[in-house]
This record gives structure tokens, C-alpha cells and sequence, in this order.
């Protein structure tokens, strides 16, 4: 079913966030986070060449064997062929919040392409027909342009939308996708959403990051069968140098891993 009209209400917001309520922030902080973005990425370079340069010699040649995957190449979950065609929406933005009806999610995971120039304020919240929020899918005062996927139950959700200036969003429903065939290496400096993979509590993970200014990274492993998110990885505004990521807890199974992210990311994953 095609969803309905939008209408506009209020967004539930979350109060621990103060940079939801503070649009004067993304005037200081515009002008401060392009140049330091770009000594950031420099740096990273410099550290991950660095670190392979002074791996072991069969270390080095597995770092050779799995080429590296920039975000613009990644293939989203959901988009391939036979895949059910992704629902799009967009809107003008402004100082009211928008309310998508009628979003019909048929799969057990939901992934949502984002993309908004906004200068103060871009918030996206999934919520029950009730009002009851789900998942708050982003929440920035700066141009946004990612990827996020969460676990769901099979039925139907609103949509709330808060931006300041044009928006929009896709979302796609992974359907029995088949699994990526490991070694697979990605790169990226925004939130991702890749996969399926077929993990082990054996498969090797491996995390390089590098923050841009005080942002954090976390790493999720969604069932792709559907069921509760998991955790594997938090890093708090620091550099994490090539460590490994354990993921002995982990059932064997085929997951989507999601990465939010405020810094570069690289993420190497072998049998």
C-alpha cells in the first residue's frame, strides 16, 4: 500500500540530546568541521599505512589479498535484484515537523538511505502508529548523507521527519539475500549498513578508527532472520588502531552489520 498524505505534528525528541534543541550550534560548528575533517582523513592514511608497514610479512600479504570497499561502492542491503522495490519519500523541510503514515515494513530489518544539506537540524524517528518511538534513525545539526538499519517487527510505522531543508529517504527491505563471500574490506567516514554475512564466533573482525573530533563509533550485528540487535563494538572519541573485534558471543548465523560513525572507519572481515 502507498502511504498516506503527510500531515504535521510534534517529533518525539530526546532530552539527553541538547544538540536537538540548539540550531545556533551548526553555525559554530560548520565553519570548524570541513578542514579538520580533512586533516582527520590525512592522518588516518597515515596511521593505517603505518600500521601495515610494520605488520609481520604474512601479515602483510593477507592486508594485500582484501582490497578496500570506499562507501561510494558499497552495495546497500535490499537493493539488489529481486529484491522488493525501495519506498521513497521526500519533502521541502521547514520549521514543522512531518508525519509519514501508513509505512509498511515487511521484512524483519529495515534499511533507511538518508540524505539532507541541512544547516541546523535533521532528525528521523521510526515510531508505532501510536506515537511510541522505535528507533531514531539520525539526529544532526549537519549535513547528513548515510546509511542505518534496524531490526523490526513485520507490520506497520510512522515516520517522523524534522529537517530544515530539503530532504530525502529511501527505505529497502533485505529479503532472503543471499551471503557475501569473506574476505570483504570497507572504508567509510559516515553511518553504513552492509552485509549479509555468514558469521562464526571464529570469523576474524578487525576495526581501524579515527574520530572526527569527540565523535564515537558502535557496531551492530542484525539477524538477518530477524531478532534482537547486538553490540560488538563502542569506541568513544579515540583513535582504535587495528584491533581485533571479538565475536565469540556471536551464534552462528547471517547478519547485517550497521556502523554509526562520526570519524573514519575501516572494518576487515576473514573466515
Amino acid at each position: 500500500m502507498a502511504p498516506s498524505a503527510t500531515d504535521k505534528r510534534s517529533v518525539v525528541r530526546d532530552p539527553n540530546n541538547p544538540r536537538f534543541y540548539d540550531p545556533d550550534w551548526a553555525a559554530w560548528e560548520q565553519r570548524r568541521r570541513w578542514p579538520w575533517a580533512v586533516v582527520v582523513l590525512a592522518i588516518a592514511g597515515a596511521v593505517i599505512g603505518f600500521y601495515l608497514t610494520t605488520l609481520p610479512q604474512s601479515h602483510k600479504h593477507v592486508a594485500v589479498v582484501i582490497p578496500a570497499i570506499p562507501a561510494n561502492k558499497f552495495s546497500i542491503p535490499g537493493s539488489g535484484a529481486g529484491q522488493p522495490a525501495p519506498q521513497y519519500f521526500a519533502g521541502k523541510g521547514g520549521a514543522d515537523a512531518v508525519v509519514i503514515h501508513n509505512v509498511h515494513l515487511d521484512s524483519h530489518v529495515a534499511v533507511f538511505q538518508m540524505h539532507c544539506h541541512c544547516h541546523s537540524n535533521f532528525a528521523v524517528e521510526l515510531a508505532t502508529t501510536a506515537g511510541a518511538p522505535v528507533a531514531f534513525l539520525v539526529n544532526t545539526t549537519v549535513p547528513y548523507n548515510g546509511v542505518v538499519a534496524v531490526p523490526v517487527t513485520p507490520g506497520v510505522y510512522d515516520l517522523n521527519v524534522v529537517a530544515d531543508l530539503g530532504w530525502r529517504l529511501k527505505i529497502y527491505q533485505p529479503t532472503n539475500e543471499a551471503a557475501l563471500v569473506l574476505p570483504k574490506n570497507y572504508q567509510g567516514s559516515q553511518d553504513a549498513a552492509i552485509g549479509p554475512f555468514s558469521l562464526q564466533p571464529t570469523t576474524s573482525m578487525k576495526l581501524i578508527f579515527i574520530p572526527f573530533f569527540n565523535a564515537n563509533l558502535s557496531m551492530t550485528l542484525i539477524p538477518a532472520a530477524g531478532g534482537p540487535a547486538q553490540n560488538i563494538a563502542t569506541v568513544s572519541a579515540k583513535i582504535f588502531p587495528a584491533e581485533h573485534i571479538s565475536l565469540r558471543s556471536v551464534s552462528a548465523g547471517s547478519y547485517y552489520l550497521e556502523i554509526r560513525s562520526g570519524g573514519f572507519w575501516d572494518v576487515q572481515l576473514s573466515p
